[in-house]
């Protein structure tokens, strides 16, 4: 199995790995000039502008602008989202740039909030060529993604990344000739675009990184685990696997971890030995079950792990719960079943709990602890007053009674 990890950090590339090169920055981009009337120039467009003229055409334009964005349903708060990111799109001509490029979404599709999203949370894409620009990455996209909402999380998640479009497409062309499914690659498409926006050495490097673990390239599990190692250096993939290691891992244990649970290679060093101490001197767990249930390593110690274990420990302290319990089941499953389990049914036993909203959205373990710790700290406050107040009741007394003898004597 050693060699199976020896052969999972060979790299096609013997130069170490790729960067990606800076797409969009080669663009030319006009200088921002100020805009006092329209009342949206995000902050940086002002001091980006402030020691230059106004000029009379570039205010007139960016009004035109504004008012063509109002026409096509855009509101204030799509407006100053598109300005704070890019306020550079204030100087497009609206007859002759901004208008045209709309229009062909709407031809396409791109209608409604569908539209002003697409725009809004990626405002770049209006600065970009129309025809060679635009219309190829969108129809590229199209072949792959049958929604276009879908392409709308595409674009949101890609950013200005997106104007390569060369790139794009022979990346999804070779993960194509090796196998991998094409609704495969939709998926990775909306859950992580830049990832098929790096480099083709990049990408092969992770390819045959992940096919040395075993996994087929049809399986699902090979593009969860292709999106997180093509994220990866060579170095920084042998560091998180030597990490592992170092916490008790065998060759086979994680091979089997990062095949089911990929991304555990994404958090850092600090991360997993935060959690591995946690659970072993902390909770006490057995070091072999925790490395058996890799699933404990992809959670929040602050989030989750922590808080109910402190909820447990207060049910414990009450009898509340059984002796014996696994406490490592208890971290493994779902919000709403340990609410349902633990919380709930015992908010009228417990100081604290009464208060809590647990028909809230997001409710989770840790806001019920955070009001029981609250009214725990409470009831010490009172407890510590008490015990003051009874130690000066009995100073008192001490004095009382060595006057009483003094007079006597």
């Amino acid at each position: 199995m050693a060699n199976v990890f020896r052969k999972c950090l060979l790299s096609p590339m013997q130069k170490g790995y790729c960067t990606t090169s800076p797409i969009f920055s080669s663009l030319p981009r006009p200088p921002p000039f100020t805009i006092q009337s329209n009342g949206y120039a995000s902050e940086s467009a002002l001091s980006l502008s402030k020691n230059r003229q106004t000029n009379k055409k570039g205010a007139q334009r960016s009004e035109s602008l504004l008012n063509s964005l109002k026409a096509y349903g855009f509101n204030e708060t799509h407006i100053k989202k598109l300005i704070k990111t890019n306020a550079s799109v204030l100087q497009c001509r609206v007859e002759t740039n901004f208008k045209p490029k709309l229009e062909w979404f709407i031809e396409n599709g791109f209608t409604g909030t569908i539209l002003t999203d697409l725009i809004s949370l990626n405002p770049y894409i209006i600065t970009w060529s129309l025809d060679f620009k635009l219309k190829p990455i969108f129809l590229l996209l199209k072949q792959f993604l049958d929604t276009n909402e879908k392409i709308v999380t595409a674009v949101k998640r890609s950013g200005c990344w997106l104007s390569n479009n060369n790139t794009l497409e022979q990346n999804i062309q070779y993960l194509i000739s090796e196998g991998v499914p094409v609704k495969r690659i939709s998926y990775l498409l909306t859950a992580q675009p830049r990832a098929m926006l790096q480099s083709r050495y990049r990408i092969a490097y992770a390819v045959k990184t992940v096919k040395d673990t075993g996994l087929a390239p049809d399986a699902f599990r090979f593009i969860h685990l292709l999106r997180v190692v093509i994220q990866l250096t060579e170095l920084k993939l042998k560091r998180k696997l030597e990490v592992f290691k170092s916490l008790g891992w065998s060759d086979e244990q994680l091979l089997n971890t990062i095949k089911n649970y990929p991304i555990c290679l994404s958090y850092s060093e600090e991360n997993l030995r935060s959690k591995m101490e946690f659970y072993l001197n902390t909770m006490k767990f057995e070091r072999e079950a925790v490395i058996a249930r890799p699933v404990l390593m992809t959670l929040s110690v602050d989030k989750r792990i922590r808080p109910r274990y402190e909820v447990m420990n207060i049910l414990g302290s009450k009898k509340l719960v059984k002796d014996g319990l696994k406490m490592i089941w208890v971290m493994e499953i779902s919000e709403e079943r340990f609410l349902k389990m633990y919380v709930t049914k015992h908010v009228d036993k417990v100081p604290g709990w009464r208060t809590v909203d647990f028909k809230k959205p997001g409710m989770a373990a840790e806001e019920v602890f955070k009001e029981c710790e609250a009214e725990l700290l409470h009831a010490a406050r009172n407890l510590h007053f008490l015990l003051g107040s009874l130690h000066f009741c009995q100073t008192a007394f001490q004095v009382k009674k060595c006057h009483i003898k003094f007079s006597l004597g």
